[in-house]
């Protein structure tokens, strides 16, 4: 497994753990995803798809992207990243 794979895959579970302690106890993080939903979160009232972006830059396409597949399964899409050395999930 690359260095990078092994990154990234630290960044979900850590940001999966973040949701967690947000209050979004049902979560899916999409293992080898070649799609934009890293992991996709509810509270029971709401459905959260996040994409977890390591180096923090997130392109339009990308964005475009991710509410695409975030309206599939009528989730609020939202992107994981680092500011200011910690992890914080904002709404795109």
């Amino acid at each position: 497994m690359s260095t990078t794979v092994a990154k990234g895959r630290l960044a979900e579970y850590y940001v999966k753990r973040l949701l967690e302690r947000q209050g979004y106890p049902y979560i899916i993080r999409s293992h080898a995803s070649l799609t934009p939903i890293d992991i996709l979160a509810s509270n029971g009232n709401e459905i959260v798809a996040v994409q977890v972006k390591q180096g923090g830059y997130i392109s339009q396409e990308e964005k475009k992207r991710l509410i695409e597949w975030a309206g599939l399964f009528r989730a609020s899409p939202r992107v994981a990243r680092k500011e200011r050395g910690r992890w914080v999930v904002s709404k795109i």
